[in-house]
């Protein structure tokens, strides 16, 4: 014996917001990673129409349906990490929530990974003055690189 005391989730909990009625594969393969990984538990938050499809490919992931801010933001407050935008999709419905989630993350300082639609958003939101997201990981692919260089540089053709 260690000595060590472990308990569901003292190894990690990962939520992951993205899955749209579209793209349900995304969010399933970054939360399941996640958990491959070494994380105990992986939470995928995403749209109402995507969520049975996410949780019919595994039942290891813990999938709440519904992008509403109101409801989304209580429960990252038990998150280790927050991953945003794998299958998220670009519907103006979600603006409001990638800010909130923002805000959210510049107040607790948590590590909070962007990716495919999340890079998006906050591209639109360099161009509106976005304060600086200091835990943020970025993981773009190029087109994604040089949208988010050409917006931050104030630039075409970067």
């Amino acid at each position: 014996s260690t000595g060590t005391v472990c308990f569901q989730g003292s190894c990690g909990k990962i939520a992951v917001i993205g899955g749209s009625v579209e793209y349900v594969g995304a969010p399933y393969f970054a939360a399941i990673s996640a958990l491959k990984l070494g994380a105990d538990l992986a939470y995928v938050i995403c749209a109402p129409e995507a969520a049975p499809v996410i949780k019919s490919f595994s039942p290891e992931l813990i999938v709440h349906p519904g992008l509403d801010p109101d409801s989304v933001i209580p429960k990252l407050e038990r998150m280790d990490a927050i991953v945003m935008g794998p299958g998220l999709g670009r519907s103006p419905q979600v603006e409001p929530l990638f800010s909130k989630v923002v805000e959210f993350v510049q107040k607790k300082n948590i590590p909070f990974v962007m990716d495919g639609d999340g890079l998006w958003f906050l591209n639109e939101s360099i161009r509106s003055g976005i304060k600086p997201l200091p835990s943020a990981i970025l993981t773009p692919n190029i087109m994604e690189f040089s949208r988010l260089c050409e917006s931050a540089l104030n630039e075409k053709g970067v």
